[in-house]
């Protein structure tokens, strides 16, 4: 039996990202102006009906809810690096991704539905994102939405709905 080196377990591996450095990266993610940032615009008027006029083509994409997600992740982390209050931007990020999560499920559903003879069916759904979703909605103590986001990802699962080219083995 070969002895423990404990030189091995002592402080953190230089070659890690610093704290604050990494702050700043995230920060750089949820300050960006960029397509994200026009899409985060286009979701917060839709979701507050407050467009006045609302062409059948401005409902934003699943896709759009899942950057946004994305983003307001990126943020509960550096608040939680900084020792800021955290949770609620976290619990915004899981509302996102989950709601995201259910659009795509559906349109998986609906493609199968519009298009009986493609055998091939339509396979974009990410078992990453939908398991942290499940884990996210745990976390923050919902119960019920974490409960209903496994019975999703496994049904996305079932239905072959996943990335083909991550999980197929």
């Amino acid at each position: 039996m070969s002895e423990f080196d404990e030189s091995l377990m002592m402080g953190v591996s230089p070659k890690w990202t610093k704290r604050k450095a990494l702050i700043k990266m995230l920060r750089a993610i949820t300050e960006r102006k960029s397509t994200v940032t026009l899409w985060a615009n286009g979701i917060a008027e839709y979701n507050a009906r407050r467009e006045s006029n609302n062409p059948v083509n401005s409902i934003p994409a699943s896709i759009d809810y899942y950057a946004w997600a994305s983003r307001c992740l990126a943020e509960a982390m550096a608040l939680a690096l900084q020792g800021d209050e955290w949770l609620p931007e976290l619990a915004r990020a899981s509302a996102y991704s989950m709601f995201s999560g259910r659009c795509y499920h559906f349109w998986h559903r609906q493609f199968g539905i519009l298009f009986p003879d493609n055998k091939r069916g339509l396979r974009s759904i990410s078992f990453v994102s939908m398991t942290q979703s499940m884990a996210f909605a745990f976390l923050l103590g919902w119960k019920e939405q974490g409960v209903y986001q496994g019975r999703l990802t496994f049904a996305a699962l079932n239905h072959d709905y996943q990335l083909e080219l991550q999980y197929t083995d």
